[in-house]
Order: C-alpha cells, then sequence, then structure tokens
C-alpha cells in the first residue's frame, strides 16, 4: 500500500508538471506545410527566393517556420518591422551555417561569415574609414572606367547590336573594383579580355561554380558536404575555391609592389588610405590568408551586387521609356554633374532594389533571447531567424506592390515602404560597402540614362545564386538626342 501511495504521488506531480508545462508552452510561429524535401528541392534551386515569397503571402504576420533539417527552429521573417528587430538585436548573432561560406575561401573564415567578435571588429573597423563619402568621390571622379564604358556604349549604339546587361555590368564593376578597392589595379575587363594575367577572367570563372555549392546548395542541404567528394561539381568548386585565393594573394602582392615602387611620401598615404592598403596594413590578422580570405569577400560582394542593382534598373528603365525620358530630363537639367542631387534618379535606384534586391535571400540570425510578436507568438532562444530581403520588400502593405513606380519614393511616402526597404541589411552587420555602392549606381546610370536611350529586346528571367541575377535578358542602345533649349 505505501508503494502506491508513493507511486500516486510521482503520477501526481508528474501530472502537475506537464500541465504547467503545457501552460507555459511558447506559441511558435506557424508552420508552413510543406514537407521538408518539398523545401529542400526548392532552396537548392535558382528559384529560392520566389519559392519563400509565396509561402509568405499565405501568412498575414509574414512570420512563419519551415521544415528544414535543423534541430532548432527555423523561422522566416518577411515583415519589415521585425526583420529590423532581429537585426539590431544585441542578442542576435550571425549561425555557425555562414561556415559553409567559408568554403570559398578555401576553408578560411572571412570577416563576412565570422560572428560577432574580435575576428570582425577588427576587419570592419579597418576598411571602414576608406568608404567614407569624401574619399569615394574623389575616386569616382578620377575613373577611367567611365571613359571605356562610354566608349563599349557608343560602339553598341554604331553596331546597333544587342547585349546582355547584365554580362557588361559586371565587366563594368570589376574594373571599377580593380580602379577603387584594389586601389587602382587594371583588369581591363571592358577593353576586352582583361590585363595581362587575365586575372579579371580567372576570377569571374571561378566565382560562379564556388557561389553556386557553397552559398547555394551547401547552405540549403548540410548533407552535401558528407558527399561532396563523390559529386563532380562539389570537386570543381573546390578547385574555384583555391582559384579566388590564388588570385586575392597575387592582387596584394601587386598592390605591395606598386606601394613599394612608390615615387613620394604622398603617394604612398594615398594607397594606404584605400580599402586594399587599410587591409594590407592591418596588423591584427592572425594569418596572412585571413587578408586573402577578405579580399575574396570585398570582390564578391563588390562585383555583382553593384553590377546586377545597375543591370536590373536598365532593364526596368527599358520596359518604361517614359521613365527613363523623365529621368534623362531630370539629369540633364542638373547639368549631368551632379547625379547625387537628384531626387528621382534616387527614386528609381530605390525602387530597382524594392523589386530586385540582389541579396534576395537576405541574412540569417541566431537569437539569444526570446522575441515577442505582435499577434503573441514568440521566436524562441537558439532559433535561426532567415530574413529574405525579396519577400520583405514584396509583401510589404504597399500600393502595386509588384509593380515598378518610382514616384513611390518621392513625396508623401509611405512608413511602411520604409519599414519594409533594407537592401543592405541594418544594424552593425550591415553592408559595410553601401555608401560606395550607392555612389557607383548614381554615377552610372547617370552616364548611361543622359547619353544614351534603351531599347529592351528581350526581358530578363531571375536566376538566383547568393545574388539575384537578370539572366538571358538582351538590350539595344542609341545615342539620346540632345536636350533641345
Amino acid at each position: 500500500m505505501a508503494f502506491l501511495g508513493e507511486l500516486s504521488v510521482a503520477l501526481l506531480c508528474l501530472l502537475i508538471v506537464y500541465f504547467l508545462c503545457v501552460r507555459d508552452r511558447k506559441r511558435l510561429p506557424p508552420l508552413a506545410t510543406e514537407s521538408m524535401f518539398t523545401t529542400i528541392a526548392a532552396m537548392t534551386t535558382s528559384d529560392a527566393p520566389w519559392f519563400v515569397l509565396s509561402l509568405a503571402q499565405k501568412y498575414p504576420g509574414r512570420v512563419f517556420r519551415m521544415r528544414v533539417p535543423q534541430w532548432r527552429p527555423w523561422v522566416v521573417i518577411a515583415d519589415g518591422p521585425t526583420a529590423r528587430a532581429v537585426l539590431r538585436a544585441r542578442a542576435a548573432d550571425k549561425p555557425s551555417l555562414y561556415s559553409n561560406f567559408d568554403g570559398m575561401t578555401a576553408g578560411w573564415a572571412s570577416f563576412f561569415t565570422s560572428p560577432d567578435g574580435p575576428r570582425w571588429a577588427h576587419a570592419r573597423k579597418g576598411v571602414s574609414h576608406a568608404f567614407t563619402s569624401s574619399l569615394i568621390r574623389d575616386k569616382l571622379d578620377a575613373l577611367q572606367s567611365c571613359a571605356a564604358l562610354g566608349l563599349r556604349l557608343d560602339v553598341l549604339s554604331a553596331s546597333g547590336e544587342e547585349f546582355d546587361a547584365a554580362q557588361l555590368m559586371i565587366e563594368l564593376m570589376i574594373d571599377v573594383l580593380g580602379e577603387t578597392v584594389l586601389a587602382g589595379f587594371d583588369f581591363g575587363m571592358l577593353r576586352g579580355g582583361g590585363d595581362s594575367s587575365g586575372m579579371g577572367l580567372r576570377f569571374l570563372e571561378a566565382v560562379e561554380p564556388a557561389l553556386i555549392e557553397y552559398a547555394l546548395k551547401r547552405t540549403n542541404n548540410p548533407l552535401r558536404k558528407l558527399m561532396a567528394f563523390a559529386i563532380p561539381e562539389a570537386r570543381a568548386a573546390g578547385r574555384a575555391a583555391v582559384e579566388l585565393m590564388r588570385i586575392a594573394n597575387e592582387v596584394m602582392e601587386e598592390f605591395r609592389s606598386r606601394r613599394e615602387a612608390a615615387a613620394s611620401a604622398s603617394e604612398r598615404e594615398e594607397l594606404d588610405a584605400t580599402i586594399i592598403g587599410k587591409l594590407v596594413s592591418n596588423p591584427n590578422y592572425a594569418h596572412e590568408q585571413e587578408r586573402a580570405a577578405d579580399v575574396v569577400t570585398f570582390l564578391i560582394a563588390g562585383h555583382d551586387t553593384t553590377g546586377f542593382t545597375l543591370a536590373w534598373t536598365l532593364y526596368e528603365l527599358a520596359a518604361h521609356p517614359e521613365i527613363a525620358d523623365r529621368l534623362a530630363a531630370d539629369l540633364r537639367s542638373n547639368n549631368e554633374v551632379a547625379p547625387e542631387r537628384s531626387e528621382y534618379l534616387a527614386a528609381v535606384i530605390n525602387e530597382s532594389m524594392r523589386l530586385w534586391p540582389v541579396a534576395a535571400m537576405g541574412s540569417l540570425r541566431v537569437l539569444a533571447e526570446d522575441l515577442a510578436l505582435s499577434d503573441g507568438a514568440v521566436i524562441p532562444a537558439g532559433a535561426i531567424c532567415s530574413i529574405p530581403f525579396l519577400p520583405v520588400h514584396r509583401t510589404a502593405p504597399v500600393q502595386d506592390a509588384g509593380t515598378f513606380k518610382p514616384e513611390r519614393w518621392l513625396k508623401n511616402v509611405e512608413p511602411s515602404l520604409k519599414e519594409n526597404f533594407m537592401p543592405f541589411s541594418t544594424g552593425r552587420r550591415n553592408c559595410v560597402g553601401q555608401t560606395l555602392a550607392l555612389a557607383e549606381l548614381k554615377r552610372f546610370l547617370a552616364l548611361i540614362v543622359t547619353g544614351y536611350k534603351l531599347e529592351l529586346v528581350r526581358p530578363p528571367k531571375s536566376d538566383y545564386f547568393l545574388t539575384l541575377k537578370p539572366a538571358d535578358g538582351r538590350l539595344r542602345v542609341s545615342r539620346r538626342p540632345p536636350m533641345s533649349h
């Protein structure tokens, strides 16, 4: 009888604990009905952003869970205010999943993939001064790439030949990276093949297979790493990553040689003030290959993000010639010398980045504390938060959210538009190069739109692998007539 009494007490205690747990159990965001197999299959293709967008449109709160091979909750946040709260939270950091990206740098962690801490902090702080507006203006004013782009467009205009805007803008941005980030390195891509070492072409050949493998396939399928030795594409990506690191080391060696050969102290100081100069002189790197990993990161992050944004914008302007004509007139009224002062140009760029954010799948964060949502649900501590910028932008509660309308950015801008707009992320881990990127966008769009009319021959398709590319589109250009007085 005593045993039965003890058993009854034990069962009663278990029941009390159970009901307390049920009462206090957190209500998580809704779980998407798509199976794990369907989710993995969709997330490892170039349509991943559109798959997530289709899910986000089903949930009024735009916050939901997906079935992925992770032991902790995977929460997608397509609501701008909630996304901002996570990205700005001190109790949120980049998850270990970002180590998959280190495959692109042959296993060496970059400042982009590193969690908060000394490695990230010294690298970010070390280059931040090189991105100040005054230094960027000086660099852009001296760009040889502007003249090279004008020559290429003149040839295309004279011949009437159609061209792939994404390819041309990528070639342009590699040249611009050489002149800005790498302190005057001559890739020469717009001249038809690159510098004497063919480094620009080598970089383009290596970067795509590395991105597809490490930024898309392995990030969304953790099991792929275990079978990489048996997958030809994975082995090729490994060789491509080694080539990217080799290019980075060659770039640093070339810079050091150029600095050593500088004719004066002022010339050396000018070189030291550049991004590559700050990076090479930073004494806090534990290994030279960490520097190389950061060089690769700047080259990857700086060429296709801005290049594809330029291309998406050109395709939108070609599809909306009345907007292109208005923009050209606005820029010409500013004497073509101050694109940064054109509110309409800023509006066109914002609208292009809203519809086509090249960082379409955004950022990941892991929470150290619970986050309560307005509907009573809770994102628990330890959850991985996926903040995909394309669904954030396109599910915003604004009128005609899927339409290209630059005017929405000019007057009486809807608060929800701003709240759901974050093409460069936000918080302390936002894009360190956004000032340079915006200045480049304004400079080159002004050059193209004021000088040339755009004809849409074939609209592009979206192709995603880390960045959202306008693929297989075609444009034709012709000289824009002089402004009548």
